[in-house]
């Protein structure tokens, strides 16, 4: 087992981007344009990934909540990791905690790039189905949801 910092150090030299803590133990990066951080839960020997997925939709936040839940349940398109709303900043998250008894440098590393491809794929889930609502805003009393995330993003790719 290494510790949090060890495993944030090793992942930082192999990206080759420096590696700054805040006071409360974050780290806070961009990769890809997506922002994420990866908070020190060095006393729980735990590390936790959290990303912004973008603004709360302002039609229809029921349809994508279902839609995202649908996609949590039993971790089905979500690869380990569950959604929760920033209160602070009212925006959509995608969380991901690790325990660092079972990781390595490579495992971390591995386990980071999955979570930055959930991300990815999340983060223009929302932001089509966002902007699609826009769109459909007094048009439409009533907007179809796909049946599930994996139909937009298949229709997306």
């Amino acid at each position: 087992m290494m510790d949090v910092k060890a495993l944030i150090k090793a992942f930082c030299e192999r990206l080759g981007i420096q590696s700054e803590v805040n006071d409360e133990g974050i780290y806070a990066f961009t990769v890809d344009a997506f922002e994420f951080a990866i908070h020190d839960l060095s006393e729980q020997r735990r590390v936790a990934l959290v990303g912004d997925l973008g603004a709360m939709p302002s039609v229809n936040p029921e349809g994508l909540f279902r839609l995202m839940l649908e996609a949590q349940h039993c971790f089905r398109e979500t690869e380990g990791a569950v959604f929760s709303i920033d209160r602070e900043r009212d925006r959509l998250t995608l969380n991901r905690m690790l325990a660092c008894a079972e990781l390595d440098d490579e495992a971390f590393f591995n386990e980071v790039e999955r979570f930055v491809n959930q991300l990815e794929a999340w983060t223009n889930i929302i932001r089509d189905y966002n902007g699609q609502k826009e769109e459909d805003k007094g048009q439409h009393d009533e907007v179809e949801t796909p049946e599930s995330a994996l139909d937009i993003y298949h229709m997306m790719v």
